[in-house]
């Protein structure tokens, strides 16, 4: 049973800063109105009406919001649809609200068709939240000497802009893909703990454990039903 609009529309107060938090179910959220600055998982997304962001399970961020506050409404995702869908602008968010309404089953297919990218933030700690979110090792000393930056500074503004140091975002990007490769695909686990910079297969699988509270397996188990 999918819960009606009226109940997933949120009204986020002008000004305010909402802390760390964590969402165990996968959502997304649709901006009808007013803006605000999302930080974690993924990255910063700055945002205003019609733009379309995807939580998967077990996501975190924190938001500042805009002097006009915003109006936001949740909308439900099966783990799946979270994993596979992207975040981006839709030309028209009145009807896929209305499509919701008449047929929540086929949401995905709408947003699949409808969201289009744009262009987010790309300063410092944007960089470096992309080059952590890919499955290679990065090294902040490194990474930094090609950026002309120390690399406590590094360290220092990344935290304060996202709001997790680089090594807990880096344990949770990698978290989160290794976790998106196993409910999206038929990879074998092994090959996917190595993709994405595990020591091995049960290395990745403390960490899904840890992250999501169920192993890779229990998630394929799931998925699948």
């Amino acid at each position: 049973m999918h819960p009606p609009i009226d109940r997933l529309r949120q009204r986020l107060d002008a000004n305010a800063r909402l802390a760390w938090h964590s969402h165990a179910a996968p959502y997304a959220a649709l901006v009808l109105d007013g803006n605000y600055e999302e930080s974690g998982d993924g990255g910063r997304r700055r945002v205003g009406p019609g733009h379309l962001v995807v939580h998967p399970p077990f996501s975190a961020h924190t938001d500042i919001i805009g002097r006009r506050g915003a109006t936001v409404v949740n909308l439900p995702l099966t783990v799946t649809q979270a994993l596979t869908l992207q975040s981006g602008l839709l030309s028209n968010p009145e009807a896929v609200l209305d499509r919701y309404t008449a047929d929540p089953f086929s949401l995905s297919q709408v947003l699949g068709s409808s969201v289009t990218p744009v262009d987010q933030p790309d300063d410092m700690p944007d960089r470096l939240a992309a080059a952590l979110a890919l499955p290679g090792r990065v090294v902040i000393a490194e990474w930094g000497a090609d950026q002309g930056i120390s690399a406590r500074s590094v360290t220092r503004h990344f935290s304060a802009a996202i709001g997790l140091p680089p090594a807990q975002y880096r344990w949770r990007a990698r978290t989160h893909g290794a976790l998106r490769a196993v409910v999206t695909t038929a990879q074998p686990l092994i090959e996917i703990a190595h993709d994405w910079g595990f020591s091995d297969q049960a290395h990745m699988t403390r960490s899904i454990r840890r992250l999501t509270g169920r192993s890779p397996s229990a998630w394929r188990a799931i998925v699948s039903d």
